[in-house]
């Protein structure tokens, strides 16, 4: 298989093996052909709200396969994510939004208690979405995919584009933004291969919070 952006990663493996688990999470398990239509319905969803190529798209939240979706359905999209250590402070978290230009955030329902100071400071985002549910007047993430095409949307990728973008702890100053582009992730064809050794009996555990 090759990969060259992150987009090709779910696409791939949904082709050679869709019916294998790609992703497990308290209780829901997802194949990769059903986690690759996903993907695909965020593209379309972000593309639906207007983005253009490079938009940024926050995540605050804590560990959740939700991430993944944002993080490789924003990739076949042409967007950027920007996930938010949730250990921040309100302050914080405004901070970083506002320097990335944040169109749309992806929330918890343990952080909706920010979301006022979070409206009110930036005024480029779009739509918040909940990932939990409907909670707190925000879109549910259901009704945000809800009616989305699971085709792989037509956006132009390049393997230098930004993909990623990460803030650092800030402790001399103010956060700076690190970006990512594909060519500059851990080696995707590698990933690739050893996604492909697995068999249907083994699992990858994700310890470590993926959004920091």
């Amino acid at each position: 298989m090759q990969f060259e952006t992150l987009a090709d990663i779910p696409r791939a493996h949904a082709g050679s093996h869709g019916s294998r688990l790609a992703l497990k999470f308290e209780g829901r398990k997802t194949t990769w052909s059903e986690w690759n239509e996903r993907c695909n319905q965020m593209g379309h969803a972000l593309l639906s709200a207007g983005l253009p190529a490079g938009s940024r798209v926050g995540y605050l939240a804590k560990n959740s396969d939700r991430f993944f979706d944002i993080l490789f359905g924003g990739a076949k999209a042409g967007m950027v994510t920007v996930p938010i250590n949730w250990r921040l402070v309100p302050a914080e978290v405004t901070f970083i939004l506002q320097d990335a230009r944040c169109a749309v955030l992806f929330i918890g329902a343990e952080f909706l208690g920010m979301l006022d100071a979070i409206r009110a400071a930036c005024p480029d985002i779009r739509a918040v979405i909940g990932i939990d549910g409907p909670s707190g007047g925000v879109t549910s993430y259901d009704a945000w995919l809800g009616g989305q095409p699971t085709a792989q949307p037509s956006a132009s990728l390049s393997i230098s584009d930004t993909v990623l973008q990460l803030y650092t702890s800030g402790t001399t100053g103010q956060p700076k933004g690190v970006v990512h582009t594909h060519r500059t992730l851990p080696d995707r064809a590698q990933a690739g291969a050893e996604f492909d050794k697995l068999t249907e009996r083994e699992e990858v555990l994700a310890y470590l919070p993926p959004a920091w």
